[in-house]
């Protein structure tokens, strides 16, 4: 008994001395390099080429840049409704003009795949880190948005 009680006493003293070396900003900080170097690789997955930077953190507190450089039409189109309808939407770009129909295809349609990510991406991470027992606030913004969003987040903490 008299071993027991004190590695157990030991024990919970060193669970103490590791929580209170791991910060907030230590975990805000890993997580955001982790999810800068995942998120390109998922999206390309879906045919789609980004950039991820993360570009502030304090505390827990951490802001990614995420920019979208371009879409592969033909892959998110296989990757979303199957390779039958890519292999359909691949005759029609050859008939419209080949390459640079796709290319225009891929330019115009940048602003909606921005929109749909920003709307989906949330509940995604969330949902991803909750898997992992994280709860975490994650708000996605354009750019536009992202400046006022921002400061009143500072204001806030």
């Amino acid at each position: 008994m008299g071993r027991g009680f004190v590695r157990d006493k030991i024990a919970q003293r060193m669970g103490k001395i590791a929580a209170a070396k791991v910060s907030d900003e230590t975990i805000g900080g890993k997580i955001g390099e982790k999810m800068c170097e995942e998120i390109p690789g998922k999206m390309s997955e879906m045919g789609i080429v980004a950039n991820a930077s993360k570009v502030y953190g304090k505390g827990s507190f951490f802001v990614i840049r995420l920019s979208l450089v371009s879409a592969d039409i033909q892959q998110l189109v296989n990757k979303a409704a199957g390779k039958e309808k890519g292999g359909k939407l691949n005759e029609m770009m050859s008939i419209l003009g080949g390459k640079w129909a796709q290319d225009s295809l891929s330019t115009q349609i940048l602003p909606l795949l921005c929109s749909k990510i920003q709307k989906k991406l949330p509940d995604t991470m969330r949902e991803k880190f909750a898997s992992k027992g994280l709860t975490m606030d994650i708000t996605v913004k354009t750019e536009s948005e992202e400046a006022e969003y921002f400061f009143d987040v500072l204001e806030d903490q």
